[in-house]
């Protein structure tokens, strides 16, 4: 997410935050700068964006008699302008393509119509001629070049003013008070009293309450209030007070009032509170729009300096630092996502015990030796330039010290301090109270757990090929998958497939490997759309995988396991796919938990810690497309919940605005192997081969790197016989059935350590 906001330009008499109509563009009147002559441009936004552009420069230009320029902008990604002097306004224009909106964004209230288009001749004459007007020389060629250009929509606004001949964008003005710090971050910051008053109101489930009203008149009245000479600071700052207070009385009774007194710390003799450039993000719009760079961030655009207490041992953090723990689907969008943001302006670090970032949806193919395990296993530091890897497992966060500290491979203990933290701890195995099952079966969460399985599966056909005994032939050549979800149901699928290649030139073994799929529930992907269900049990079926349903282990054995139904069924081969847990780190943080996932808000902040994120398998982040819910454990929500939370990460720094994680499933894929899959893309139900060919290009386009390498294993795989070998890679006491270690992270012994101190 880039920029958003209203940019004016106006030569008043006074200030132009203090101009009638003004705060028609917005309320939030962060940025003034003086251009030069009288000039004078705003920086502005409010809850009601877009902004009707035209309503507000026409009155501006009337209070002033001067001529008014206005861009509203979108994410950077495009912008609508509206010129105006005293007695006419002029049409509202979209740029970058003067013919038209892009469809993308609302350039208007949704009462008003979108810009109309336009010839680009008409535009840059229609410029020109307001820059006559108000006394300027504009540069002809240049704005014409500048509307033809591309690049952020900001940069072209920026741009234009200065074609238009303004003498200069100076810095930015300074602040009376800072109207992030003390009481007043109750009602300004980005989880403030009228965030949550707009929430109210989108979800209006109770009558409006008073807070509500007040919350939104004390923010305008604090911005407003930011470039008078004499503010009554520690008025507002009760308010700020009270008003919080009026809120906790309905939500939060446990809290006292009095709890907020110490708001009010540097208040009582009457001093102001300094700005905080952590919040303010001063630096950062002074480099963007001056065209200059932050000396204090050595020579990049600074998202903010260090805040009180958060250093690492022996070094103060002089860039803000942005530190992410885990790398999974979540983790790893985040921190991508931040990177592009920050453009070098930010440390952004990633914290995980492995240095790669693990495709989890085609590991059923690395064990049934269709794709080498490095295909899956994208190089972190590869694809993430400018992101730090700190190799380690995490095992405490001090979020009054706002440190994280880790276990390195080597057992060696470190700490990192951060501005923000995102915890993105995925999740582990699920474990059920089975006798037997932890000694005797292995999960399928990481690379060395699918090694282990494909060596596995070889040997015991090997063995069973050279096995004497009837009974032990049939014990090796039998497979017990448990779990009838996304990873079992591939895992079967396409174990049986890989089992039928191995015992083609084995006439004593052909047709002989069995294998069993066994759910507790009434169907095959039970917690997925009841067509794919359909579509993946007929492909089973067709290939001999016995489903049991409503069935599960009883317990697990050397020589095999007992099902609740009464069988017993000799196996040396029990593959735990019952499912996940969030990471056993979460438990420890003494946070609100719901279903052992942290509790976030919409916004995915964890309550009470402004600086601190959740998401992915680790938090339980409320699904507002299903009122009462939290967002399921997939792929598609952890990645987009990653994006969402880098945007509000840049969002807190002044850069654009945060959002509410809102998503709505676009379809699920389900790779069965040969040609079959089962999919619905956007509801859209297929099987078959018209599957197969949107599963895999799914991928493709999912997958962070390594395409070229997936795709010619799998045309290899198409025309090529599979290569039955033993690696010998990982051994099975490397891989226990450990609910307590990290996806994808082998024993090393650390963990077994810690476990039994």
């Amino acid at each position: 997410m880039g920029y958003w906001g209203t940019i004016v330009v106006a030569r008043p008499a006074g200030l132009l935050v203090e101009q009638a109509g003004v705060d028609g563009f917005g309320y939030e009147h962060r940025w003034l700068r003086e251009l030069g002559d009288g000039w004078q441009m705003l920086e502005t936004t409010g809850f009601d964006d877009p902004p009707d552009l035209c309503a507000p420069a026409g009155a501006v230009a009337a209070s002033t008699g001067q001529p008014v320029f206005a861009a509203y902008v979108s994410d950077s990604d495009c912008a609508v302008m509206c010129s105006a002097v005293p007695g006419a306004v002029g049409a509202l224009t979209h740029l970058w393509d003067v013919g038209g909106p892009c469809g993308s964004y609302r350039h208007q209230p949704r009462h008003l119509p979108e810009p109309a288009g336009r010839e680009l001749d008409d535009v840059v004459a229609e410029l020109i001629g307001w820059a006559a007007v108000a006394g300027l020389r504009a540069d002809v060629a240049a704005v014409r070049a500048l509307l033809l250009s591309g690049g952020p929509a900001d940069d072209l606004v920026f741009g234009l003013v200065k074609a238009f001949g303004a003498a200069g964008i100076g810095r930015t003005l300074p602040w009376s008070f800072d109207p992030r710090a003390g009481p007043f971050r109750l009602v300004t910051s980005t989880w403030g009293l009228p965030e949550k008053a707009r929430t109210e109101a989108n979800r209006r489930r109770t009558p409006e309450q008073p807070w509500e009203a007040a919350s939104l008149v004390l923010a305008r009245e604090i911005w407003a209030s930011l470039y008078t000479a004499s503010p009554d600071v520690a008025g507002l700052a009760r308010r700020a007070v009270a008003v919080q207070a009026e809120y906790c009385a309905i939500h939060d009774p446990d809290e006292e009032a009095e709890a907020f007194e110490s708001y009010f710390a540097g208040l009582a003799d009457g001093s102001l509170p300094p700005e905080n450039p952590e919040w303010s993000g001063r630096e950062w719009a002074d480099s963007r729009a001056t065209g200059g760079v932050s000396t204090a961030s050595g020579g990049q655009r600074s998202w903010g300096r260090r805040p009180p207490g958060a250093r690492t041992e022996g070094s103060p953090m002089a860039r803000p630092r942005i530190v992410i723990v885990g790398a999974g689907f979540a983790g790893f969008e985040a921190a991508r996502t931040l990177a592009k943001q920050s453009r070098g302006a930010a440390d952004i670090v990633i914290i995980n015990p492995t240095d790669y970032f693990l495709y989890l949806p085609l590991l059923p193919e690395v064990a049934a030796g269709i794709l080498e395990p490095r295909r899956v296993s994208v190089s972190i530091t590869g694809a993430l330039p400018g992101v730090k890897l700190v190799l380690g497992e995490v095992d405490g966060f001090d979020f009054d010290a706002r440190t994280v500290s880790y276990v390195d491979p080597d057992g060696s203990k470190g700490s990192i301090g951060y501005h923000r933290l995102v915890i993105a701890a995925g999740s582990v195995n699920k474990l059920l109270p089975v006798p037997g099952v932890t000694e005797y079966a292995h999960g399928f969460r990481g690379i060395p757990e699918a090694l282990f399985l494909r060596d596995h599966i070889i040997r015991q056909i090997e063995m069973a090929d050279t096995a004497e005994d009837p009974a032990e032939r049939e014990a090796r050549t039998t497979f017990v998958v448990v779990g009838a979800g996304y990873t079992g149901t591939e895992v079967a699928a396409q174990g049986v497939l890989f089992t039928e290649a191995l015992t083609r030139h084995r006439p004593q073994l052909a047709g002989r490997a069995r294998w069993l799929l066994i759910d507790t529930a009434d169907r095959v992907l039970p917690s997925l759309d009841e067509r794919l269900a359909r579509a993946a049990g007929e492909v089973l079926g067709r290939r001999g995988v016995e489903v049991l349903l409503k069935t599960s282990v009883k317990e697990a054995g050397a020589e095999g396991v007992h099902l609740s139904n009464g069988d017993f069924v000799p196996t040396r081969s029990l593959i735990w796919c019952v499912g996940v847990r969030p990471d056993p780190l979460v438990d420890n943080l003494g946070l609100e938990v719901k279903q052992g996932r942290l509790v976030v808000d919409e916004f995915l902040n964890v309550p009470g810690l402004p600086d601190v994120y959740a998401i992915g398998d680790a938090a339980a982040v409320p699904d507002l497309t299903r009122p009462g819910e939290i967002t399921g454990m997939t792929a598609q929500h952890a990645s987009r919940q990653g994006k969402t939370a880098a945007h509000n990460i840049a969002a807190s720094y002044g850069k654009g605005r945060r959002r509410a994680y809102k998503h709505h499933d676009l379809g699920f894929v389900v790779d069965l192997g040969g040609l079959d899959s089962a999919a619905n893309p956007v509801g859209v139900p297929l099987k078959g081969f018209p599957a197969k060919v949107v599963t895999r290009g799914y991928h493709l386009i999912s997958m962070p790197g390594n395409r070229v390498r997936v795709a010619a294993d799998w045309l290899l795989d198409a025309v090529l016989p599979r290569q039955g070998v033993q690696l010998g890679l990982v051994s099975a006491t490397a891989v226990p059935l450990d609910s307590a270690l990290p996806q994808g992270l082998p024993d090393t012994g650390q963990t077994q350590e810690k476990s039994d101190s």
